[in-house]
């Protein structure tokens, strides 16, 4: 039997998001001007001046052409059809094709939904498990433990003193605690400090209840995701080996729980990373410069990264004779094909063949501005003169292609298979083209400042230590985004369900941790400050102990001065220290339960 599927709308959605996050992002987004300058910066091909037939003076204007003519310009005599060609051959006609009732862009309409296990999320812990799941940390935790034996038999050899607390093996709820205090960092702007101020005397008490620095920088500094003694063999056809394994696995799990919406984007994100590795990018549009790039595919209205692909340099398994970003295009939208959604893109990746193969292999429409160095594009949309108007059209076989001026001696071309004729938008004044292009060109910008902005990245010489705190980020936001979207949770704003799912994964070796008979005083009450009654095993909690607490022969009081030399025949149940009777709480069970 079919369960209805409850979705919260993406209106709401985006109202979780902090203000300051929406300013930030918005601001570039908004003016077309700066998505054109963005745009053209970005182009990695210079630009090549060709000289095309000139039209006669004998063809008439197109409609959209009459209508951004500027005044005063003389008439066109009436003639035959026009057309423009371009110097691979192709023939643009100017005038548009007639409509026939059909609508200029898809009918098509989808709404962002999740799907498969991620329906059933109630908490940020279970939304964020639906990616980080069993198996990946399983996969962690193994080659980790290989790592932290390594270790120790090297400083056994170099007769290096051993501490128990901190050179040991690690399990999944040890591993969970590390990544809750990484993300905890990244709530508070921590993950650029050192590690001695978390734990220092002015740090948050968290650090402190959950595990001991040594142990936390041991945990890290021992991160591995792969057999390093395979290693080698993979690395000759792989460069990215020694993360691919549970790189793949979270792929999969971000496309298995998220349905998308119509419109999607395709752009760089760039991790931050100066460290040596031989597919560091230099890319000098983004903030950190330096960096691991992925090329990722985003939902264009809820920000979800739904496939993603690191740049690893060459690649080997592209078709003959196909592009570099077509590849990628191609590689990126599996999940996609024959769903009629449409695919905006920058100068990089649009083409005339991309557009095409996209249609008609793969059933997807794309849109994006285009180089001016293309052999496609006719000779006249690439200049401007005193009688050039500020917006052109032209189309070829349910393709448009714009030129727009939006100022002095800027050319913005742009290519798009869901527009079938060119509009201008009666409220701006600028073309439909260029509105829904910087509409829906930001997804992926949007998703890769919310992993900025509250980033578990640490400082790192490892490419795949680094890589591996970008898959963090990605799942808090990925996991942010499906817990939301299922209605019937409460909805949480991004900084409070981080916070949340950073609690959430600690509570486990908080609660582990308590049961240790020796722990200080001190540090028990701050652990209990962030477990609730209701959180603790029973047997921890003492309300339910009737074993009696008579020791078998006198010790000590440990709470009273050494010099009184108190001898007593009574322990406390919940850290066995001795006590006397003047540091017995004398309360009813009832007054207990009170306080």
């Amino acid at each position: 039997m079919a369960t209805r599927r409850i979705t919260r709308s993406v209106a709401a959605l985006e109202e979780l998001y902090n203000e300051n996050e929406e300013d930030s992002v918005t601001e570039n987004d908004t003016d077309t001007d700066d998505a054109v300058d963005a745009e053209e910066e970005s182009s990695h091909d210079s630009e090549t001046d060709a000289e095309e037939e000139a039209e006669s003076e004998g063809e008439p204007l197109s409609g959209e052409e009459k209508a951004a003519a500027p005044r005063g310009a003389p008439p066109r005599k009436r003639g035959r059809p026009s057309y423009l060609h371009a110097k691979s051959g192709h023939k643009w006609n100017l005038s548009a094709p007639e409509s026939r009732g059909r609508r200029s862009q898809s009918q098509q309409s989808f709404a962002p939904s999740t799907k498969g296990n991620a329906t059933r999320v109630k908490t940020p812990l279970e939304a964020w498990s639906v990616l980080f799941t069993d198996e990946i940390l399983d996969i962690i935790v193994k080659h980790t433990n290989e790592q932290v034996e390594r270790e120790i038999t090297v400083m056994r050899q170099n007769n290096v003193r051993l501490d128990t607390s901190v050179h040991k093996i690690i399990d999944k709820v040890e591993l969970k605690a590390t990544f809750g205090l990484l993300y905890y960092a990244g709530v508070h702007k921590l993950s650029k400090c050192k590690t001695i101020n978390w734990w220092g005397i002015h740090s948050m008490p968290l650090f402190k209840a959950t595990m001991s620095r040594n142990r936390f920088t041991f945990i890290l500094q021992s991160l591995r995701f792969d057999d390093k003694d395979t290693r080698a063999e993979r690395k000759a056809t792989d460069r990215f080996t020694h993360i691919r394994e549970i790189w793949e696995i979270f792929i999969k799990n971000c496309m298995d729980n998220y349905e998308p919406g119509t419109n999607t984007t395709i752009d760089e994100q760039l991790l931050s990373f100066r460290g040596r590795c031989s597919f560091k990018m230099y890319i000098p549009s983004k903030p950190d410069k330096y960096g691991l790039k992925i090329i990722s595919l985003n939902d264009a209205s809820t920000h979800y990264m739904i496939n993603a692909i690191p740049y690893c340099g060459t690649v080997t398994d592209r078709l003959e004779g196909e592009p570099i970003p077509t590849y990628y295009v191609r590689k990126l939208s599996e999940p996609l094909y024959n769903t009629e959604r449409n695919i905006t893109c920058d100068n990089w990746f649009t083409s005339l063949s991309l557009v095409e193969m996209m249609k008609k292999e793969h059933n997807l429409s794309l849109i994006g501005t285009i180089k001016k160095n293309k052999r496609e594009i006719p000779a006249q949309f690439k200049s401007l003169s005193k009688d050039t108007p500020n917006i052109r059209f032209c189309y070829l076989e349910k393709k448009t292609l714009l030129s727009y001026n939006p100022k002095k001696k800027k050319i913005v071309l742009v290519l798009s298979s869901i527009h079938q004729t060119g509009k201008i938008d009666e409220r701006s004044g600028k073309p439909e083209m260029i509105e829904f292009y910087n509409k829906t060109k930001g997804g992926t910008d949007c998703y890769d400042f919310k992993c900025h902005q509250y980033t578990t990245a640490r400082k790192t010489s490892r490419w795949p230590v680094r890589s591996f705190y970008g898959m963090l980020d990605q799942a808090g936001v990925n996991s942010f985004i499906l817990y939301n979207l299922n209605q019937f949770n409460a909805p949480l704003k991004r900084l409070d369900y981080l916070r949340e799912l950073a609690l959430q994964l600690v509570k486990p070796t908080l609660i582990k941790r308590l049961a240790t008979p020796t722990l200080r005083i001190g540090l028990r009450n701050t652990i209990e400050e962030f477990l609730d009654s209701r959180e603790l095993p029973e047997e921890m909690d003492i309300r339910d102990e009737f074993v009696d607490n008579r020791l078998p022969k006198q010790k000590r009081c440990n709470l009273c001065p050494s010099s009184l030399d108190r001898k007593t025949y009574y322990k406390c149940l919940r850290c066995h220290k001795a006590m006397c009777k003047e540091h017995v709480a004398k309360l009813c069970c009832e007054c207990g339960n009170t306080m």
